[in-house]
């Protein structure tokens, strides 16, 4: 019986990756990949989008099964063709790190997108690096907070240590502006104590964030037309 299921996983993961490729065998072991933790995505989500929580593609659940599978394949697609083989890993650092601190992974994919546009070797105008265009001081001051490895700038041009540095120092903003969620992502990007500053002027940061919300939704509307259904990929193999 055991045999017959793990079998049956295997036809169906199979299936899966062929059908994201294009009936192509994709190098990755797709089954790998963490599933992505839905009750967590749905508290974020609706921190994030509020009163348009209810009519974004982001509530549409029935169209974001095995989001996991889904992610991977915008990964895949947003990455530059020649860091494309890095599509795995990347998927599970974002999974990973955001269900570690509680954020939905389409939003840290929308930062990314934001930042770096997916190029893990992208340099920044005031020295940020990598896909989460983070500067290196900031780096060696948040991880050293939250206890992450991190020894020289240069491993900003490593994607996984990237996002996992990425996150945290989301995670750091979002607990020092937990009432607004434009506020710690615009502090991500102007720093939080300018944002403070316009908070004391009665002003609102708008531009960057606007950016955000723009590639979250996006993002959102692409992975609900990429409807994969593994189920029933599964049940025909049954």
């Amino acid at each position: 019986m055991d045999q017959n299921k793990t079998l049956l996983a295997f036809v169906g993961s199979l299936l899966i990756m062929l059908t994201f490729q294009n009936f192509q065998v994709m190098p990755e072991d797709l089954v790998g990949l963490q599933p992505v933790d839905e009750k967590l995505r749905e508290v974020h989500a609706r921190e994030l989008l509020g009163s348009q929580y209810r009519r974004s593609d982001a509530a549409q659940k029935s169209d974001l099964g095995d989001l996991h599978f889904k992610l991977y394949q915008e990964v895949r697609t947003q990455l530059p063709k020649n860091h494309r083989p890095k599509a795995f890993r990347l998927t599970q650092a974002i999974l990973k790190e955001s269900a570690k601190f509680g954020f939905d992974p389409v939003f840290v994919a929308a930062v990314i997108k934001t930042e770096s546009r997916y190029n893990p070797l992208a340099i920044g105008g005031v020295g940020e690096i990598g896909l989460m265009q983070i500067r290196p001081e900031t780096a060696f001051w948040i991880t050293k907070k939250y206890k992450i490895t991190f020894n020289h700038k240069n491993e900003l041009k490593d994607p996984v240590k990237n996002i996992t540095i990425g996150v945290a120092y989301l995670d750091y903003l979002r607990s020092n502006f937990p009432d607004k969620a434009y506020r710690y992502i615009a502090a991500y990007n102007m720093g939080p104590r300018n944002v403070r500053k316009l908070i004391a002027q009665n002003k609102k940061p708008k531009e960057y964030s606007t950016q955000i919300f723009k590639h979250y939704k996006e993002t959102y509307a692409r992975l609900t037309s990429r409807l994969v259904n593994t189920e029933a990929l599964l049940s025909a193999q049954n």
